[in-house]
């Protein structure tokens, strides 16, 4: 059995309470540009709706893909469900919604994940 110095020690005990998160840095940062995209195709007049569909399906998709589960993360479902709501209202749908809801999405998955993480005593 090998003894461990103090630093090994502390190294193994942060990598061992270090948080994976579903969705990385720069898949968040792809996320919000491609929010970024859809918002300035919705302030088109008449295509906001078909914009809202399609950005819809897309980001739960990619939420989808990236393992965040719905069930595990039911708040995803409802601020995506009210981006959706607000991009098909006609003058509000100029608001930036889709960026606003997958930016909250992000955030809300990594708080969430952080805090389920538990760190060891």
């Amino acid at each position: 059995m090998e003894i461990l110095s103090r630093a090994q020690y502390d190294k193994l005990r942060y990598m061992a309470n270090k948080v994976k998160h579903s969705i990385g840095i720069f898949g968040g940062i792809a996320m919000v540009c491609a929010a970024l995209v859809f918002d300035l195709v919705s302030i088109i007049p008449f295509v906001n709706i078909a914009v809202a569909i399609v950005a819809w399906i897309f980001f739960v998709l990619w939420f989808y893909l990236s393992g965040v589960s719905f069930s595990k993360h039911p708040h995803i479902l409802g601020v995506a469900a009210g981006s959706f709501i607000i991009g098909t209202i006609p003058f509000l749908s100029m608001l930036p919604e889709i960026t606003a809801g997958v930016a909250a999405n992000i955030v809300l998955t990594r708080m969430q994940e952080k805090n389920a993480k538990q760190p060891t005593p």
